[in-house]
């Protein structure tokens, strides 16, 4: 394949990975129908336990089914994306879980106080 053959076929993805990207997130005026969720699977309960996240990104139109966006390629330019941006996002996943930590102990103290409350 020549290097214009190549470009090409590089753009032609880029060109169709922005389109279904802007579809599954809603972009498309025409579209009332998208989801891009993602979920995380643990693997195994070891010393070095494997994570699997998970990415669904489709669309759909009224009276239609929905359409799956993902593809091999949305796939290894997301985990290029991700691989670029990790630092920032396990630093974010740390502020979620003390985000978390603080709204349990938040719950344990209300319900302390209303069980003392009720003993009174």
């Amino acid at each position: 394949m020549s290097k214009i053959e190549e470009y090409h076929a590089a753009k032609e993805t880029a060109d169709r990975l922005g389109s279904d990207v802007s579809k599954a997130l809603g972009r498309d005026p025409d579209n009332n129908q998208h989801r891009v969720s993602v979920w995380f699977t643990k693997l195994a309960d070891t010393v070095w336990s494997p994570m699997l996240i998970a990415v669904q990104a489709m669309h759909g139109y009224s009276g239609s089914g929905l359409i799956s966006d993902t593809s091999e390629e949305l796939g290894k330019h997301l985990a290029t994306a991700i691989t670029e941006q990790l630092p920032e996002l396990l630093d974010r996943a740390v502020v979620l879980a003390k985000k978390a930590a603080e709204q349990a102990r938040l719950d344990a103290l209300e319900e302390a106080t209303a069980v003392l409350e009720a003993c009174r």
